[in-house]
C-alpha cells in the first residue's frame, strides 16, 4: 500500500524518497478500491449484486474484465473512425496523384510524340508513366515511415511519462505490410487513365519547328 502511495506522489517528494530510501514511506489516508478473489465464478454476479445493493456505504463493484472489454471497445470505435479518414486521405492522395501526372502529361506531348517517333511503344509509353508513379509513392512512404518512426523513438519517453502511453517504434506489422501492398496496387491502375490519355495525345500532336 505505501508503494502504490509513493507512485502517486509529486516528481520532487518521489525523487527524494528514492535518494534516500531509508525515509518512511507514505502512509495512505485511504482506500478507494480493492480487488477480490473469487472461490467461485458462479458467485460472481451474486456478489456483485450484493456489493451494488449495499445500503450501508456507497459501494461499486466491477468486473475487470468487462470493464476492460468496454473499454477496448470505445478504442476500437475511435480507431476505426481514423481508419475511415487515413482510407479517404489515401484516395484523395491518389486523385491529386492523378491529376499531377495528367497536368505533366499535357506539358510533356512534344516529347512524347517524339518518343512516339522514334518507335516507342504504347506500352512503353505506359510503363514510363507508371514507373514515375512508383517511384513518386515509394518515396512518399519511405518518408512518412522515417518521420513516423523518429517521432516514436524520439517522443517515446516523453508518452510514457505524461500521459502513460508506451508506444513501440517497430511499426513494421503485417497490417502495414498489407497496407503498403495495397497502396501499390492502386499506384499501378490509377496512372493507366493518364497513360491512355498521353497516347491519344501523342497520335495527333505535330512536332512545331521549336
Amino acid at each position: 500500500m505505501s508503494a502504490i502511495e509513493a507512485i502517486h506522489l509529486s516528481p520532487s517528494a518521489l525523487k527524494k524518497l528514492v535518494i534516500n530510501p531509508e525515509l518512511l514511506p507514505p502512509v495512505p489516508k485511504s482506500i478507494t478500491a480493492v480487488m477480490l478473489k473469487l472461490t467461485s465464478k458462479l458467485s460472481t454476479f451474486g456478489l456483485q449484486r450484493e456489493i451494488n445493493n449495499y445500503s450501508s456505504d456507497r459501494l461499486m463493484a466491477v468486473l475487470p474484465g468487462v470493464a476492460m472489454t468496454e473499454l477496448w471497445s470505445l478504442m476500437a470505435t475511435g480507431e476505426n473512425l481514423l481508419r475511415i479518414i487515413a482510407m479517404l486521405v489515401l484516395i484523395s492522395s491518389l486523385f491529386g496523384l492523378a491529376t499531377m501526372l495528367l497536368a505533366s502529361m499535357n506539358e510533356r506531348q512534344t516529347e512524347i510524340a517524339v518518343l512516339r517517333m522514334l518507335g516507342a511503344s504504347p506500352v512503353t509509353l505506359l510503363l514510363l508513366i507508371l514507373l514515375e508513379a512508383v517511384i513518386l509513392v515509394s518515396l512518399a512512404i519511405i518518408m512518412s515511415i522515417l518521420v513516423l518512426s523518429l517521432a516514436l523513438f524520439s517522443l517515446d519517453t516523453w508518452l510514457a511519462a505524461e500521459f502513460g502511453l508506451f508506444l513501440t517504434s517497430d511499426i513494421f506489422t503485417l497490417e502495414l505490410m498489407k497496407l503498403i501492398s495495397m497502396i501499390f496496387i492502386a499506384t499501378l491502375i490509377v496512372p493507366l487513365l493518364p497513360g491512355i490519355a498521353a497516347y491519344k495525345q501523342a497520335l495527333h500532336t505535330q512536332l512545331s519547328s521549336n
